[in-house]
């Protein structure tokens, strides 16, 4: 199995690692370095980048150190169980579930191999890179008037100069605002 292509969710890592550069964006040598030492030995990173996707729009990318001479990639359950919540049931399945689907992102599941290591399964049930989702892909989740609603609603929060999202959300149905055609109802992933 060639693990530079698979995403494996690791409790004994406190860092988001990759090796495989299509999963990050925006790579680059940084001041700091993280000196790692695991059971392939030791190894000294100096480039971090951002996953997109992992986390909702409009929060903190998720930031991981990059190698490519990394076995895999790892996702450290550290810094997901911060944002999210994570389940493990071994009476139903062998699986770590990260709830996304309240911020309007896929659940991702992390299958036991017959190793033991927790590796991230597509919706195919293959294995994968199913966390990467563009703006068009979930897009298509919603109608053409909800997408247009949130649109709105996010171009508003931008000329607001990013208030709390419990003022934005509070300003709005008050009528607060002078002919806003922004409604409540389409700010679901910012409430």
């Amino acid at each position: 199995m060639d693990l530079s292509n698979e995403v494996l969710l690791d409790s004994c890592t406190t860092h988001n690692i990759m090796c495989n550069k299509r999963l990050l964006k925006g790579i680059k040598t940084t001041k700091k370095e993280l000196n790692m030492s695991g059971n392939g030995g030791k190894l000294r990173i100096t480039k971090v980048g951002t996953i997109t996707g992992l986390y909702p729009e409009g929060d903190e990318p998720a930031q991981a150190w990059f190698n490519e001479r990394c076995i895999t990639n790892l996702l450290s359950f550290k810094e997901l169980v911060k944002k999210y919540r994570i389940t493990y049931d071994s009476d139903v399945c062998t699986s770590f579930i990260v709830h996304q689907s309240e911020y309007g992102l896929v659940n991702l599941h992390f299958k036991m191999h017959e190793s033991g290591l927790h590796i991230m399964v597509k919706p195919d049930k293959t294995s994968g890179l199913v966390f990467i989702q563009t703006v068009e892909d979930n897009k298509k989740m919603y109608t053409t008037r909800e997408v247009a609603g949130a649109n709105r609603a996010r171009e508003l929060y931008e000329h607001l100069t990013y208030p709390g999202k419990g003022d934005f959300i509070n300003t709005i149905p008050g009528s607060h605002i002078r002919d806003c055609r922004v409604s409540v109802r389409y700010m679901g992933p910012m409430s």
